[in-house]
């Protein structure tokens, strides 16, 4: 790279390019694979070995396809020009949901995070799905830098700078700490303190780019041995009326989600988070049950996987039906509609297919609950 601003963001965009090329093409051959998976497990006994095996490959694709997600997201961020969709959104909102996300797997390292908030009506215009990915990078910095674990603290605040009004989004971690001289060279393309191959020393980078895209800045402060301090600066947003009708017209309904696998509970609680709807994400089918039943006047849809360890989502269809006959579902499956609809035969529900993809998924969800509201007309 050169010292020329210039020529590094020319170098940087063309990086950006060959990126989303490749992410480009990587999707269509998942595609292919995913679909090929799918086959074979539709015509495939349930809980045999080669349907197990089958599952697994959709799964290595789901996860290849947040990957190439992760490339596009580079792309994007590497042309000052190419912006994401911004909305107006409540800080400490989307800084809660973010942790959410990254909890379980810092808590596997013996990391805990806290969330400090201060004022609570702090609004921010940005893409949203870049706002998360830019925290989620800082945590996981924060993790490589605490082996054997330790605390990330975030906060929030407010302040005024050349005439405007600025929220600060601080992220403290108690990790090694970063040397004077790679401090200075933790934002360039390709730098990386990690010894391992994996990592290609771009993520702050893009960190660095996304927040210049909404008008804002990044600050690091460290010393060895006494942690890093990632300061966000973000041009502060008013709080609009059309914000809340916004929010009111979006948000569906409470949604019930069951799955015991939680890679797809964070992906269902991402999608429908992001468009309004409040999303409980349960593990355990009793727990789930039990929850429907001390909370079903609230819960306007519920999405089951079909195959569960304990109770089976034909089980647990059955007991939601039993507590609610009207009530709103969606089976969620590996299989195919018509391979479900030959074993639960019973209610009306609405059918997602795994891997899920955001679009199928949302549309499901609208469908099932305009039928619902629909019937509690008639009722």
């Amino acid at each position: 790279m050169t010292d020329n601003p210039n020529n590094e963001q020319q170098d940087f965009e063309a990086i950006g390019n060959i990126a989303g090329s490749i992410a480009n093409d990587f999707n269509n051959w998942l595609g292919i694979i995913s679909g090929y998976a799918l086959s074979i497990a539709d015509n495939l006994i349930p809980k045999t070995r080669a349907h197990e095996d089958a599952l697994r490959i959709l799964e290595a694709a789901r996860h290849a396809d947040a990957l190439t997600k992760r490339l596009l997201s580079f792309s994007r961020a590497s042309t000052m020009e190419e912006r994401g969709t911004t909305k107006l959104l409540e800080l400490n909102h989307i800084i809660d949901e973010t942790i959410s996300l990254a909890k379980e797997t810092l808590a596997k390292q013996n990391i805990q995070i806290k969330h400090q908030k201060s004022n609570p009506h702090l609004h921010i215009k940005v893409d949203y799905s870049q706002f998360v990915d830019c925290l989620m990078q800082i945590f996981f910095n924060a993790m490589e830098a605490m082996p054997n674990g330790g605390t990330i603290n975030v906060d929030t605040a407010e302040k005024p700078l050349d005439g405007q009004s600025y929220a600060i989004i601080r992220v403290r971690d108690s990790g090694e700490g970063i040397p004077k001289e790679d401090l200075i060279k933790i934002f360039d393309p390709f730098f990386s303190t990690r010894q391992a191959r994996s990592s290609i020393g771009l993520g702050l980078t893009v960190v660095k780019n996304f927040v210049a895209q909404w008008g804002g800045s990044i600050k690091v402060r460290s010393q060895p041995g006494r942690g890093a301090s990632f300061r966000i600066f973000v041009p502060k947003a008013e709080e609009t009326t059309n914000l809340k009708k916004v929010s009111i017209q979006s948000a569906g309904g409470t949604v019930l989600v069951i799955d015991d696998d939680h890679s797809t509970l964070t992906t269902i609680t991402d999608y429908l988070s992001k468009e309004g709807y409040d999303t409980h994400a349960i593990s355990s089918s009793s727990e789930a049950i039990e929850h429907y039943k001390n909370n079903s006047q609230k819960i306007a849809l519920v999405m089951i996987d079909v195959i569960m360890p304990g109770n089976s989502g034909k089980k647990v269809l059955k007991n939601i039906l039993d507590i609610n006959p009207d009530a709103a579902i969606i089976m969620i499956s590996g299989f195919s509609r018509d391979y479900i609809k030959n074993h639960i035969k019973r209610g009306r529900w609405g059918f997602v297919q795994k891997p899920i993809e955001k679009a199928s998924l949302l549309t499901s969800v609208r469908n099932a609950l305009r039928k619902e509201q629909s019937s509690a007309l008639k009722r």
